[in-house]
């Protein structure tokens, strides 16, 4: 048998807030189109037209259903912000379970990881546990986000995260830069 691989998925999850928000603006609609039949419906069941009475008692339910969906579109709202979040938190944590290779793949002198981005931060850092808060730890790019020691290195800023400095190390020796750094 081999050994066991960690898998990342490639790319952040999809969000799910914006799905709420266009069904809610399509709901809006809906309710808009279904409260202009009111009138047409009411004078056909006042004048007595055949089975007017329950196309106008389901029109009521319509707009009744309607309404309540736009209702709630507020808590999915928060409760698809929560998952969000949630499950963004969740891919930050994965990507940081993958080797220190992996991680670094794609890095180059002048652009960062390819996992690094506004949804994950700064992966080299690790940082992206933080919410994608924190600087750049890109060690070429971001010269000015490390502090020097007393013979002029720099030192990595996430030294005391295990992780952090496995990657920072395998992001230093791909790009041959590791002597600048304490």
């Amino acid at each position: 048998m081999g050994k066991m691989e960690t898998i990342a998925p490639a790319t952040p999850p999809a969000a799910r807030v914006p799905a709420v928000l266009a069904r809610l603006r399509t709901a809006e609609r809906e309710l808009a189109d279904l409260k202009l039949q009111r009138g047409e419906r009411q004078l056909a069941a006042a004048e007595g037209r055949h089975g007017a009475k329950e196309a106008l008692a389901a029109l009521h339910q319509k707009i009744a259903a309607v309404a309540f969906e736009i209702e709630c579109s507020g808590p999915a709202r928060e409760h698809a912000a929560r998952l969000d979040q949630d499950a963004l938190v969740a891919y930050r944590a994965a990507i940081q379970t993958l080797p220190a290779e992996v991680i670094v793949a794609g890095l180059t002198r002048d652009s960062c990881c390819g996992l690094c981005g506004p949804a994950t931060g700064c992966v080299i850092a690790g940082n992206n546990l933080l919410g994608g808060a924190g600087p750049c730890s890109h060690p070429v790019k971001e010269r000015l986000s490390f502090v020097l020691d007393e013979r002029g290195r720099r030192i990595f800023r996430y030294r005391d995260n295990p992780q952090a400095s496995k990657v920072f190390d395998a992001a230093c020796e791909k790009l041959n830069v590791r002597k600048e750094f304490a």
